[in-house]
């Protein structure tokens, strides 16, 4: 027989990261370097009004009172998303507040106390604020496809403007997230303060995902914030990409899970269809109702 002898391992490389700073160090000279943290430090929130903010909030009915005097604010962080949990024993009136920021009878309108998103008066449902219900809400008549698509089908696409640039005619508008589209569309600009810019216009160009341009003919060099951007309707292969896009983003298979219907789907799979029914429509808030419970 052969003399076989064991091989001594190879030192692997390994990197550190350091508390102090989150700031990858690698150990080994010359090496890959380590992959930095997947959570940078938060910094300040910005210069505007918070994103919800509840001031002395009560609502009651008749002679129950369901919250008495809450108040909170949740800041605007920079480019950073988050997830803000309220905690509490059933029935001390979570799904109240959640509500009450949506804007859904008859939790809403408060019997006192100020609600504010983005420092303006809650008015009713809107746009900006999705909503996962603690109960399945599929549709019976509409496939899994159809309806996470439903969305899309009413309302067409809708994105909330940051801020817009008006220079020589051609006003660059900014937008809160990534807005999907692309030069040639026809949109409408609607509810900037600034109303020389709302209107009806093609885009001129897309420099960044989340920036796109017009030309603004005969209007004077300006700036405003606010406001939102619609296409009214998209086409029919338009809402089914992405309603396929969303359906993998939450685990289900457009293959084997599109075409079905929600007595064909366990709980777990009805609520998946509803959250992603919410995500398509890419609200700058959305409101979960113990939607994980399934």
């Amino acid at each position: 027989k052969a003399e076989t002898k064991p091989v001594p391992e190879k030192p692997v490389a390994r990197a550190a990261v350091d508390p102090g700073d989150l700031k990858p160090v690698s150990t080994i000279t010359g090496g890959e370097p380590a992959k930095p943290p997947l959570m940078a430090e938060l910094g300040k929130p910005l210069a505007k009004p918070p994103v919800v903010q509840f001031n002395k909030v009560t609502k009651s009915y008749g002679d129950f009172t369901a919250i008495k005097d809450v108040t909170f604010s949740i800041p605007d962080y920079p480019g950073r998303g988050e997830f803000v949990s309220i905690l509490g024993p059933s029935g001390c009136g979570k799904s109240t507040v959640i509500r009450m920021i949506a804007g859904m009878l008859p939790q809403f309108p408060q019997t006192s106390g100020t609600v504010l998103i983005d420092g303006k008066p809650v008015k009713g449902p809107g746009p900006d604020r999705g909503m996962v219900f603690q109960d399945y809400t599929s549709f019976d008549n509409r496939s899994v496809l159809d309806s996470v698509a439903f969305g899309l089908e009413c309302r067409g696409l809708e994105r909330a403007i940051e801020s817009v640039v008006r220079k020589q005619t051609v006003a660059t508008f900014t937008t809160r997230t990534a807005h999907g589209f692309s030069k040639g569309q026809t949109i409408t600009i609607a509810d900037v303060p600034d109303r020389s810019f709302n209107g009806k216009f093609e885009i001129l160009a897309t420099p960044k995902p989340d920036q796109f341009t017009l030309q603004q003919e005969g209007a004077p060099d300006g700036k405003s914030t606010d406001g939102r951007v619609v296409i009214p309707s998209l086409s029919k292969g338009e809402r089914r990409e992405r309603a396929e896009y969303w359906i993998e983003k939450v685990g289900l298979s457009v293959k084997k899970d599109a075409d079905k219907y929600p007595s064909q789907l366990s709980g777990g799979m009805r609520q998946r269809v509803a959250i992603a029914r919410t995500l398509i429509l890419e609200p700058r808030i959305i409101l979960m109702d113990e939607p994980f419970g399934a």
